[in-house]
């Protein structure tokens, strides 16, 4: 269940539904029920694992249950996914979470494949508004099933989405041609600053020097699809062998058995220097990167090239908490100067650990990322998503 404060929010008499499939930790997702539990009378939270369908009512009262669990497979769990969108009770979902089909809702989807399930219950709710989050880019230059169908998705939810939210400004003409003159915003996907101490933060700079500790930290998806793992831990590797004082922390899902494999070898090989944790909660996640002085974030070829400009949460969580990130990726907009962005040949493990070895208790390095990620935090942006539902029809008391 989510942990999440109560406060007075200005949409005190209204509610809003958020429907997504990305996993319990997510940052973005995690970020936003915050957001909503803090503004919203009531929130119902729609979320979709392997596991089935899942109704988290965060307010006031947590509630919960598992509509059908479905295989696997990605083609037969992408059928049942549709199927349960178009045949749930969803008036007893709703009903029983405590939801009211005559107020005025939000309906706020974060994944296209629930766009479907968003448009039910626009239908079924006459004063709801559907939003669509978009967080990817859906690029049919590079062909495939999860483009096509996301594609198809998106067209449809064209003919019914009340506004088109965008992690990134670089989004702005895929969206234009796909949605229109639908109104638009872009919340980019910045970190919350205010779950750790920034005394932390400034005590970890000032202990940065020769012959203590490095902490270097990745946690995210450890899928071959889009994560170029096995040249993260070549890079890993090479640091923990050339600086005996360089201690590593993993963590994720999604690994292949052959990355599982090596992840042992390294704890094994390397003991307490080098360590996976597998999937942690949010809040983990965030106690370890706040106290790291580097951080990885590696993305394969072919997501570079799915996704040419993007906003991912890890590298400005790296910037917001004073980590100096080493990326292989796609950023839309500005980067620091003091960012290690890989442009070598990809087998160039030697070259990249040498710039690494450059920023070695580099305090100034280390101040100039934290003094840009400051400026980028979600609790500003945020607030763009309530002039958004002002747009939409949703006004204060």
């Amino acid at each position: 269940m989510l942990s999440l404060e109560r406060e007075i929010g200005i949409f005190e008499k209204y509610q809003i539904v958020v429907l997504s499939c990305h996993p319990r930790n997510d940052g973005r997702i995690t970020r936003f029920l915050g957001f909503a539990r803090n503004h919203f009378g009531k929130v119902l939270y729609l979320r979709v694992e392997n596991a089935g369908l899942m109704a988290n009512c965060i307010s006031p009262l947590p509630d919960a249950f598992e509509i059908d669990g479905y295989s696997n497979s990605k083609i037969w769990r992408r059928i049942k996914l549709l199927g349960q969108s178009m045949s749930i009770d969803m008036a007893s979902v709703l009903a029983n979470n405590g939801i009211c089909l005559a107020k005025k809702t939000i309906i706020h989807v974060h994944d296209p494949s629930l766009l479907i399930l968003g448009i039910r219950l626009k239908k079924m709710m006459p004063l709801a508004k559907l939003v669509y989050d978009k967080h990817e880019w859906v690029n049919l230059q590079h062909f495939s099933l999860s483009n096509l169908e996301n594609f198809i998705y998106e067209s449809i939810g064209a003919l019914f989405v009340d506004e088109v939210v965008m992690v990134t400004g670089e989004m702005e003409d895929e969206v234009s041609g796909r949605f229109g003159s639908i109104p638009q915003a872009v919340v980019e996907n910045y970190p919350s600053v205010s779950v750790f101490s920034s005394d932390e933060v400034v005590r970890k700079i000032d202990s940065f020097q020769e012959n203590q500790p490095v902490k270097m930290v990745y946690f995210g998806s450890l899928s071959p699809i889009d994560r170029y793992i096995p040249l993260m831990l070549d890079i890993m590797g090479k640091l923990l062998d050339d600086h005996t004082n360089v201690d590593i922390c993993v963590g994720g899902r999604g690994a292949s058995r052959d990355v599982l494999l090596r992840l042992d070898q390294m704890n094994n090989q390397y003991g307490g220097r080098f360590e996976y944790l597998g999937e942690v909660p949010y809040e983990k996640v965030i106690e370890k990167t706040s106290k790291a002085h580097f951080g990885f974030l590696i993305w394969t070829d072919e997501a570079i090239r799915l996704y040419p400009k993007a906003s991912p949460n890890k590298f400005y969580e790296y910037c917001a908490y004073g980590v100096i990130p080493i990326i292989k990726a796609n950023i839309g907009g500005e980067l620091p100067r003091d960012a290690i962005i890989l442009t070598e040949d990809k087998t160039d493990v030697t070259g990249t650990v040498q710039r690494i070895q450059e920023k070695l208790y580099d305090k100034q390095a280390l101040s100039r990322i934290w003094e840009f990620g400051k400026t980028k935090n979600w609790e500003s942006e945020s607030q763009k998503y309530l002039s958004l539902y002002r747009k939409v029809g949703f006004f204060e008391r």
